[in-house]
Parts: structure tokens; sequence; C-alpha cells
């Protein structure tokens, strides 16, 4: 058995390499050994695949095929048939069963092998058994006779629908049940997405989008300019997919490549399908390409330039390509200032090495080169470059200047002193205390001023000078340092006002202190029914402030702002708001903390009551013989906890009340000794 598949193996191989050259039948080599991994759900799987179709060659007819994990299908096949207005009919008066003998039966030499194979008893492996069957039945409809597989059911009405049950004769396990409608066999279309291009001067790309739910392989027929279409292939390509970079199968981008061509020729294509019962598929319209010479030449090499800064004269040299079809080379000089400019182009003999010319003037230059074949295609560009310098810098930068623009931009001018072989101005800044100065122009400028943004919010004096730079790099001396400070429009950020307690007339306030560091203090303002009142005369320091307030005032809305050294005032902060008869206005206030110890579960418990307005949850802290106090859990809705005590001693516990805004309340500590 080993001998016959090896020899199923090569056999299928060398078919394949006859019509499809060395690289393809590598490729198969690599696909049949990717089948036995599981190619195709249909032999793999271990449920059995039913494919129904009309009969091709007789009319009002109806071709049923069944694969199984098991084709030597001991137990026997029924088939049923049922319409919407009747019930299920047995077709097989005696189940489909493989048959004892193919005395009488006339199958191919691979089909006899097969069936040989699965007569024996000798231990194989199934799934390599499966494979090869399965890409016998699928070209030969004896096999599948021969083997049980295959039903034709002539009696059926063109038109009408039908639905058939497929069962294993012996446990009546139903295999699967499928509806069709009887007609005129209509072969399948063929793939869609089909693409056929030219990979280079030796092969041509085909792909097409595989769909193993239809059909399981391709056929492929070529003309040579404009001839009959032969077969390409002696055995179907089989849909295959490959890992990728990942080790995930996918379909592959390249489904077959033709390396059997010669240059100058014009190749059609056409794509065929075959389905699961060896049917096959309408063709599809052809694809012509027209095979011509598009590989590139070498570029030439080593590009060398001997300049000579007296004359201005440049001899450029390299080293040719190993190109048997080269026909010439092209050479551009490009003068690259501001913008490049191609002074002139060359169509050197394609037997010379090396090239003399002579520039107008010093600057920088690159040599663009290519070799260039008989068919007109070029190669990769062959980049040179070299200067012809002078060595004299521009003239020093002078009058350096600023104004202020919009939203923290400063405006720097200077006089323009641009020679001929001017490149661009550069701009460097750097603060006024830092070390290094760094370029701030990312691009060229040739104007005599620059717009540098800075953030609004930038508190120290910056240092600017300015340098000239011209097309060989020299480099101007420095201008005079101008030193340039922003002013101050920046509000501090908005402060939030904590508490604010009554009493009497008297109102005390606490607030969230900010931390920038150029804050002067704050100011204080009540809200009346008329008008808007600062409380403070003087700026307020530090985070708390107390008060009087009219008598006749009975609803009191307060607000704070902070205020920066450069008199910008932040933002109102939140309003607060209440009225004349609340004396304290503290957000919510707890009750004792009460604790008790159960020794039996060595458990402290904790209840407690709060007055006020809800907070957004309780944090509750203890210590332990006098330690940092530390939190227990996480935040809680409840009023009450658990903590399993750690030992004797003495604990000490409290409860935090915390709110949306960030302002939180805090329970008296409580102890108890255990």
């Amino acid at each position: 058995m080993k001998k016959y598949l090896t020899n199923f193996f090569m056999d299928y191989s060398s078919r394949s390499d006859q019509a499809t050259g060395y690289s393809n039948w590598l490729r198969h080599i690599f696909l049949l050994l990717f089948l036995f991994f599981g190619f195709i759900t249909v032999v793999k799987s271990q449920i059995t695949s039913v494919f129904i179709n009309n009969d091709p060659t007789i009319e009002n007819t109806i071709e049923i095929r069944i694969y199984t994990p098991d084709y030597r299908n001991s137990d026997g096949i029924n088939i049923y048939r049922k319409t919407d207005s009747s019930e299920w009919i047995l077709l097989t008066t005696n189940p489909l069963i493989q048959k004892s003998s193919i005395n009488n039966i006339n199958l191919s030499k691979e089909s006899s092998e097969i069936f040989k194979l699965l007569q024996s008893n000798e231990p194989t492996d199934k799934g390599l058994i499966s494979i090869i069957v399965a890409l016998q039945l699928f070209k030969d409809r004896q096999l599948a006779d021969a083997l049980g597989l295959r039903y034709i059911d002539k009696n059926v009405k063109n038109g009408n629908a039908y639905k058939y049950k497929i069962t294993n004769a012996k446990t009546k396990k139903v295999y699967q049940e499928k509806s069709f409608i009887s007609g005129a066999y209509q072969a399948l279309p063929a793939p869609d997405s089909i693409a056929i291009y030219q990979l280079n001067n030796t092969s041509i790309a085909l792909s097409w989008l595989p769909n193993t739910k239809v059909f399981y392989g391709i056929n492929i027929y070529k003309s040579i300019d404009n001839g009959e279409f032969q077969k390409l292939n002696e055995q179907v390509i089989l849909l295959s997919k490959i890992f990728n970079k990942d080790g995930v199968k996918v379909w592959p981008k390249i489904n077959y490549v033709d390396d059997s061509l010669e240059l100058n020729h014009k190749y059609s294509y056409r794509i065929q399908a075959m389905d699961y019962m060896g049917n096959e598929g309408q063709q599809s319209e052809q694809n012509i390409i027209d095979f011509k010479d598009k590989e590139a030449p070498a570029p030439p090499k080593k590009l060398f330039t001997q300049v000579h800064d007296n004359d201005l004269s440049v001899k450029l040299s390299w080293m040719p390509p190993k190109v048997n079809d080269l026909a010439q080379y092209t050479m551009s000089i490009i003068q690259k200032k501001d913008t490049n400019t191609v002074l002139e182009t060359e169509i050197i003999s394609k037997d010379s090495t090396h090239f003399s010319f002579r520039l107008q003037e010093a600057g920088k230059y690159q040599i663009n080169m290519q070799a260039v074949d008989i068919a007109g295609n070029k190669s990769d560009t062959s980049i040179c470059s070299f200067s012809i310098l002078d060595r004299l810098p521009p003239n020093q930068v002078k009058d350096l200047t600023f104004a202020f623009g919009d939203s923290g931009k400063v405006i720097l001018s200077w006089k323009d002193i641009r020679p001929p072989d001017f490149m661009t101005y550069r701009i460097y800044r750097k603060a006024h205390k830092a070390r290094h100065y760094i370029l701030i122009n990312a691009t060229n400028i040739d104007t005599a001023f620059f717009s540098d943004q800075l953030a609004l919010n930038m508190k120290n004096t910056m240092d600017y000078y300015v340098v000239a730079l011209d097309t060989n790099y020299n480099e101007s001396k420095s201008s005079d340092t101008l030193k340039v400070k922003l002013p101050d429009i920046t509000p501090p950020s908005s402060p939030f006002l904590k508490t604010v307690k009554l009493s009497g007339d008297s109102v005390s306030f606490v607030w969230h202190k900010i931390t920038e560091r150029d804050l002067a203090g704050y100011n204080l303002y009540l809200k009346t029914s008329n008008d808007t009142i600062k409380i403070n005369n003087e700026l307020i320091q530090g985070g708390s402030y107390k008060s009087t307030i009219p008598s006749n005032l009975t609803d009191l809305c307060f607000w704070l702002t902070a205020v920066d050294s450069s008199s910008n005032e932040s933002a109102y902060s939140n309003n607060y708001t209440l009225k004349k008869n609340d004396q304290d206005t503290e957000t919510g206030k707890f009750s004792k903390l009460k604790l008790k110890y159960k020794s039996e579960s060595k458990n402290i418990s904790l209840t407690w009551k709060y007055k006020g307005v809800e907070p957004m949850g309780y944090v509750v802290y203890y210590s332990h013989n006098g330690s940092r106090m530390k939190p227990i859990s996480k935040m809680t809705n409840k009023n009450s906890t658990q903590y399993r005590s750690k030992g004797k001693g003495n604990y000490s516990f409290k409860v935090i009340a915390f709110y949306p805004d960030g302002s939180k309340v805090k329970s008296e500590i409580n102890n108890i000794q255990i």
C-alpha cells in the first residue's frame, strides 16, 4: 500500500510538472502534503457531505453524490425523496453499498487500485486514504458507483421541487436532508476575481477567488498568439490555503504561475472550475497578456566625479552594468538650489565609461544616470552628488528687532542681506538661562522676517539670533542677540470654594488653594439682587477668610477668583449659595462612631450615622497600636462594616465621607482595646 501511495503522489506531481514547469511541480508537492493536513472540508470532515445536481448527460435526471468519512461504506446508504404534497418515499430498494467485486466494472487503473485498497484490512492512515479517494471520486463516476456513493434519480419532472434524505441503512442515522429543483443542467460559472498579470520576463501569475463550497479545483486553458486553446494542466489544480507569517491559513494571492513562456508572444488564458461531481464549469472570458521584455537593466555602478574648482570642470566615470541588450545611457545634470533645475540631459554611448563637462558657476549639483536596454526599459537611477564650493560666507545679519503678534507670537525682522548664492536664514532660540540654542525654522526661509509661536503662559525671557546660509553651506557670523519676554496675559486656574459658614453677620470661607507660581492672591465676591460686590479690599492670601455681611441680606451667593502677579484674574470658582438663617453650612456631620468587638470571630464591627448632604461614599481608616492610619476597604455606600483584628492591642478608627467636588467630612477618631 505504501508503494501505491508513493506512486499516486509522484504520478499526480509528474503530470502537473509536464504542464507547469519546475516551480509548479514543487507547488503541487507542497499542495498534496498540505491536503494531508486538512485542505478539503468534505474529505476531512467527520460528517457526511451530500451534493445534488441535474445530470449533465440525461434530461430530467438528478445525480446525488455522497462523501462519507468511511469510503468502505460497509453499512450501506438509503435515499428517500419527498415533495410538498407527498410523504417520504424510499428510492433505494436495495441500499447503496460498496460492491464486493469490480470484475464487471470497467474502472481505470487508479480507481481499481483505490477500490482494492479500501477492500483490504491493512491498517493505514484513514485521512490520507480519504484524500486520495476523494480526488479520484471527484472525476470518476464509475468509482463512485462501485463504492455505493452515487445515485441517479430518473423519476423527476422538470421544474419540480424535491427534498432528499440520505441515511445510514444500518443505523438509520440521517446524514443530510437537501432540497433541489429539477431542471436543465447548468455548468458552474467561472470563478470570480480572476487576475492574470506578468510577473517578470519568465512567468505569468494567475489568481482567482476560491470557493470550496462549490468547486474543488481549477483547469487552465492557454492560447499562444491567438491560436487554439490547449489545456495547460493535466491534473486538476486543487484549491489550497497556505500559512501566513502569523501561522494562520489564508488563500494565497497567486494561485498559479505559468513559467513555460517566451518573450514577444501574446498569451491568452481561460479559467474553468471543477465541481465535486467531476463536471467542468464554464470557461472564463479570455485574458490576454502581451508578453514582452519588461525587466529593467541593471544601473551603472560606482559613479565617481573628479571636480576642478579652478575651471569648474567635472569628469564623471562609472562601472558599466552586465547587460546583454544594453543600448545607451542617459545622464542628467541637476543644479540644486531652492528648486532643482535640470541644466542638461545627455545621451551617452553604451561603450563609454566616462564623460567630461564644464559648469557655469560654483554650487551644489547632482548627476542622475540610467542604463537603457534595446526594449526601452530604463534601469533604476544611479545618483552622484558633488559640489564646487566657494569659501566666502554671507554678511552678518543686522538690525534684528521684534514685535508681538496675536496669541503668543513673536515676529522677528532684520535687514535683508541676501547674496546671489543665498540659500536660507537660520533662526536660533533658547531660554535666557539655558546653555544651548536650538534651530527653530524647520524649512528654508528667504524672507527677512519670521514668526515664532510661543506658549501663551510662557514666563521665561527668550534669546534669539539669526545667521545667513549660502548654497555652499557657508554660514555668516551670528547677529546680535535679541532678548524677548512675552506679556503675561494668561489668568490662573479657577480655585474651588470648599465651605462657607455663617455665624450672625459673620461669614467664614475655606477653599482649595491653587499652585501657580505667580499667584498674587484671591478675591471674594457676594452677589446681591442688584449687584456683585467684592468683599475684600486687598488680595487675600492663604486658603481661608472671614468677613461680615450686611444684615439686610437673606439669600447669599458667594464665589472666588484667583489673581496672578500680572493682575490676570481667573474665571469664577463654583458658587456657594445659602440663606441667612443657615448658621452652619457644612456639607454634613457624623454622629459618634460605634465600635464592638466579637471575640468568637475576632471581628470589630463599626457603625455610624451621618446627617447632611448624601456623600459619594465612605472610606474607613484604622490604626493599630499608634501606627499610621490606613484604609481598610474601598469606598462604600453602607453605614457599617467589619474589620478582622490582628491580635491584641489598641485599635483606632475613623470614617471619611467624600463628595464629587473633592470636599470631604471626617468623623471623630474612636478607639477600642482588645
